[in-house]
């Protein structure tokens, strides 16, 4: 199947050098791809050797060559779906306040059915009261780096004899 060969086709004001050398200062993961596929496309180097060379796949390098040829600029934006642009991040103060609410209130306190907290009330808690939009799995994970978690009970069954309950104990 034949590849076609998607070059560079415009500098937009920069030089080969200067690319570099913006790859080199970026910060930016992906903007320092771009650049470094740019650059490398500039100097000759096949498309698939500079996707093996930055671990990438072999269309990204090309979608990144074509965004430079497009847009020019080597900011690349941010283009996830319900991106807040800045607004809902969870920051320390955010944190804090949710660590208060979940250790010192039930969710009953806000309108909800259920005594306990879950990532799913959590994230409708967040998106209503503090404008925060992130999914349900996202909730877990700051849940978890603020060291809380949430594990449902084990069911003991109540119809058997002491004994048994307490077999079941030393066994489970």
């Amino acid at each position: 199947m034949y590849k076609r060969r998607v070059k560079v086709r415009e500098m937009h004001g920069y030089t080969q050098e200067e690319i570099a050398a913006m790859a080199n200062k970026t910060q930016d993961k992906k903007e320092k791809k771009l650049l470094l596929s740019v650059s490398m496309s500039l100097k000759g180097i096949k498309n698939e050797d500079i996707a093996n060379i930055l671990g990438i796949s072999y269309f990204s390098v090309l979608k990144y060559i074509n965004y430079w040829n497009k847009n020019g600029d080597y900011k690349t934006e941010d283009r996830r779906k319900n991106n807040n642009k800045g607004k809902g991040v969870f920051t320390q103060e955010v944190r804090d306040e949710l660590y208060q609410v979940i250790n010192t209130q039930s969710p009953k306190e806000y309108g909800y059915v259920q005594n306990s907290w879950n990532g799913k009330i959590i994230k409708d808690y967040l998106e209503k009261l503090k404008g925060i939009n992130r999914s349900t799995t996202r909730v877990r994970e700051v849940l978890h780096e603020m060291k809380l978690s949430y594990k449902k009970g084990v069911k003991v069954q109540n119809k058997c004899s002491k004994e048994d309950q307490e077999n079941f104990k030393k066994n489970h």
